[in-house]
């Protein structure tokens, strides 16, 4: 197989990632490594002192263009304002809320358009953990977080994918 180590996470098959022993030697190669996305609040806490706008994070007035999966992903992430982007041709979901467990983010006034998918159905890859390939505009696992006055166009199953089943 060959190795691409800057290469993102794609929607045409399932997550298949590296593998490593407890001292960090490479057990497999993967061809499509989780959590390779175009931009990725992961785990993100914040600073100690929480800035003036109140929030611990900002992604404001940017463009994210042509990933091949998710193009802005809020991963356990809180109090997090994403907010007037544009995402454009993200294969999977333009804007992903990952687990479920992130609360107290603001997704508002962004435009996300053409994400395509998969071609699969929502629960297709449940069994292997994987999900969000569809083709929507913004996926959310849990109900934490507000998601207001965004726009979706020309998306290949749903503008919104609320998803509260277990994966």
């Amino acid at each position: 197989a060959e190795f691409d180590g800057l290469g993102r996470t794609k929607t045409e098959e399932c997550l298949d990632s590296t593998i490593f022993d407890e001292m960090g030697a490479v057990l497999y190669i993967g061809s499509n490594h989780i959590g390779r996305y175009a931009f990725h609040f992961h785990h993100v806490r914040g600073p100690a002192t929480t800035p003036a706008n109140g929030f611990q994070a900002t992604f404001i007035g940017n463009v994210v263009n042509g990933s091949p999966k998710w193009g802005i992903v809020v991963h356990n992430t809180h109090f997090a304002l994403v907010q007037g982007n544009v995402v454009s041709e993200a294969a999977g979901a333009g804007i992903m809320l990952e687990d479920g467990s992130e609360s107290e983010n603001i997704i508002e006034q962004n435009f996300v358009i053409n994400s395509q998918g998969s071609g699969e159905g929502i629960e297709s890859r449940v069994n292997e953990g994987d999900f969000g390939h569809e083709g929507a505009g913004i996926w959310a696992r849990g109900p934490l977080s507000t998601i207001r006055k965004n726009v979706v166009s020309s998306v290949r199953l749903n503008g919104f994918a609320f998803y509260l089943g277990k994966v």
